[in-house]
């Protein structure tokens, strides 16, 4: 990648973690003691007729009772759901980065192409002129040669009287 806005180390470091972490999908599970908190569970399995799961995280709203319950536990499952996702979305985030700096980086190349086509079709132009001008400027000079001998041969019969 390269990028001034994006750091490859920080990339690499992300993905790392990235790798890391449990495999997903993640997915909240809701308590059943209480409505104040959220799990944040992966690799759902059924063991003895009981669905099991790998804990990844836990969400506790630490709720205050005298300020609005339903925001706060709208926050907690808003919390639950931006980490469970993040399982996902980073991983696809990390692979739209690839796929654009890839995509940039393509056209960077194409367009140092073009630039470089360019200036040899603008060098053979230039070169092609100047062979035109080497090639005619002798002739150009002896016509004007001519033209000014021409010219004062003019003046010469202009100069002469005329008989009838």
């Amino acid at each position: 990648m390269t990028d001034s806005l994006v750091s490859e180390a920080r990339v690499q470091e992300i993905q790392a973690r990235v790798e890391k972490a449990t495999k997903g999908p993640w997915a909240i599970e809701p308590c059943s003691d209480t409505d104040e908190r959220r799990d944040v569970v992966a690799d759902y399995k059924m063991v003895k007729g009981k669905k099991q799961a790998h804990w990844i995280a836990e969400l506790d709203a630490q709720m205050d009772f005298d300020s609005d319950v339903e925001g706060q536990l709208s926050t907690l499952e808003a919390n639950a759901e931006f980490i469970a996702h993040a399982r996902e979305d980073i991983p696809y985030l990390l692979a739209a980065l690839t796929a654009h700096h890839e995509a940039l980086d393509t056209l960077r190349q194409a367009l140092q192409q073009s630039m470089r086509d360019c200036e040899s079709e603008r060098d053979r132009r230039v070169a092609a002129q100047e062979a035109i001008m080497n090639n005619y400027m002798p002739k150009l000079k002896a016509a004007e040669a001519e033209c000014a001998t021409l010219r004062a041969q003019l003046a010469v019969v202009s100069s002469e009287p005329q008989t009838p």
